[in-house]
């Protein structure tokens, strides 16, 4: 019998129902390959969590647990999935300091962040990122611009191309179709200003304006979620829907149902699997440029890119589309491809094998 190697790897909760995160989303596909034993250490807090003392223990509890989580469960990999935020660096630097010290060899799994393309302003926090990078054996980042940026920002060879994938053989089979009797706009994400959430809000209001013909879809939780159900219901009321925290079922279900997934992120994104995954089933996305957005989306042929911090942007270009069904369908059908054709979890996941495998000799 094959000895399996233990991989102990991080992300918030792996419940789909109890939070919004894109990482969890990515690790769900990870910890299929059956080639290696996962253990999973939860991190993050949950959706809705506020930052008080008991936030507080929770993270000195981290630091303490988690050796004994490293012996118990004879680990030899340390995957870190992180981003450049302030507390997602300080949260790991112990996490990969302690699997340093247990000669582990440890992946640092880099999913964008606030300041992944810029410097962090305190000087303390911007060493202890430096830190976190160099005592990793790998680096993984989502596109071949944030790994040049990597490497050129903190000199790091070893930085490794995996982009976040949709594994198809989870997608339920369904039928997508359009038609202008009414349209179905849908947010799915974190509830933050990083996403554009006030610019959507104007957008929407201006849309509305013009047309009645569509409902919006907000689902997710965040720190801005009341504001919005009432300014969403101000503006549209029984045409909106707040579904918050979603399971899969209802996820795939609500993307099959969506003509337009609206993510106008303003900064913080590293590769949205969101947008991946309503591209999966062939609805059209209309996002920002941001960070590795860029490399997936070529504008009006498998989705449409529109302008940081600019409502009116947005809703012209939603406005276009719904008056142009035919440029929705051709959309639709490249979107899909595209993410079959180079964001499948089939093909991505060699990748991932092939790393694990380099650090087990």
């Amino acid at each position: 019998m094959i000895n399996k190697k233990n991989i102990l790897i991080t992300s918030p909760s792996l419940i789909s129902s109890e939070n919004v995160s894109g990482i969890s989303a990515v690790v769900n596909n990870i910890v299929t390959l059956k080639e290696f034993q996962f253990f999973h250490f939860k991190v993050a807090r949950i959706d809705g969590q506020k930052k008080n003392l008991k936030w507080i223990l929770d993270q000195i509890l981290l630091v303490i647990k988690f050796p004994v989580f490293i012996i118990n469960n004879k680990i030899s990999i340390s995957h870190i999935n992180t981003d450049i935020s302030y507390l997602s660096v300080l949260r790991d630097f112990p996490l990969i300091y302690i699997s340093k010290l247990f000669a582990l060899k440890i992946i640092v799994h880099i999913h964008g962040g606030k300041y992944f393309w810029t410097n962090i302003p305190n000087n303390i926090i911007h060493y202890i990122l430096k830190l976190n990078i160099n005592l990793a054996d790998r680096i993984i980042v989502l596109s071949d611009i944030e790994k040049e940026y990597i490497h050129l920002k903190y000199s790091i060879k070893d930085v490794c191309v995996i982009e976040n994938s949709v594994d198809f053989d989870k997608i339920p089979q369904m039928v997508k179709q359009y038609n202008n009797l009414k349209f179905s706009i849908t947010f799915l994400g974190r509830i933050h200003e990083s996403k554009g959430i006030d610019d959507i809000i104007v957008a929407i209001k201006k849309l509305n304006e013009h047309t009645d013909n569509f409902t919006f879809n907000l689902c997710g939780k965040g720190p801005l979620e009341d504001y919005c159900k009432i300014r969403f219901s101000e503006i549209l009321g029984k045409r909106f829907n707040f579904l918050g925290v979603i399971s899969d079922q209802t996820k795939w279900a609500t993307l099959y149902e969506t003509d337009i997934f609206l993510l106008p992120s303003r900064y913080g994104e590293g590769l949205p699997m969101a947008m991946l995954e309503a591209m999966a089933v062939g609805t059209v996305v209309v996002v920002t440029d941001d960070a590795s957005i860029k490399n997936v989306i070529k504008p009006w042929i498998n989705g449409v890119i529109v302008k940081k911090y600019n409502p009116d942007d947005i809703f012209k270009n939603i406005y276009d589309l719904m008056k142009n069904i035919k440029a929705i369908e051709e959309i639709s059908k490249n979107a899909k491809s595209t993410i079959y054709n180079k964001y499948n979890w089939e093909f991505n996941k060699i990748k991932l094998i092939k790393l694990y495998n380099t650090l087990s000799n």
